[in-house]
């Protein structure tokens, strides 16, 4: 079962210790994932399920499993 995402920013909040830099990264991330289009390949990649592919939601998920590296490395890739 897919956890909640009020879980996964909790587990997120303890591990960099603010809600709001937590909620700014991930709002960051769901840009980047909606602007290129890719919710379903992520959403597989990621192992969720269809109903949970909002880009908020994934990039929640994509933030706890893979950290902040992600987000720098699409943020360069945005720049350029």
């Amino acid at each position: 079962m897919v956890k909640s995402k009020f879980r996964v920013l909790d587990e997120l909040k303890e591990r960099y210790g603010s809600r709001y830099l937590v909620v700014l990264l991930a709002s960051k991330v769901a840009k980047v994932i909606s602007d290129t289009k890719q919710e379903k390949e992520v959403a597989a990649r990621l192992g969720i399920s269809d109903e949970d592919v909002k880009p908020t939601v994934l990039a929640l998920y994509r933030v706890l499993r893979e950290g902040v590296k992600f987000r720098l490395e699409q943020e360069k890739t945005a720049e350029e």
